[in-house]
């Protein structure tokens, strides 16, 4: 009888803590940005996030 592996459900998607630690330091990264740009310019900014399609923007809010 063959050994086979079974992963433990830890085991079966080791990437998925660094790649949800990536995501929230590019949030973090994001919301530091806009912290920035309300410093330097004023107002607000919206911070806009796609993972899938690897966009980001920070944009002024209109009043």
């Amino acid at each position: 009888m063959p050994n086979t592996h079974v992963p433990a459900a830890g085991e079966a998607m080791p990437a998925a803590l660094p790649m949800a630690a990536a995501a929230l330091q590019i949030e973090r990264d994001a919301a530091f940005i806009a912290t920035a740009m309300t410093l330097i310019h004023g107002g607000k900014y919206c911070i806009l996030i796609d993972h899938q399609t690897g966009f980001v923007a920070i944009v002024p809010v209109s009043s």
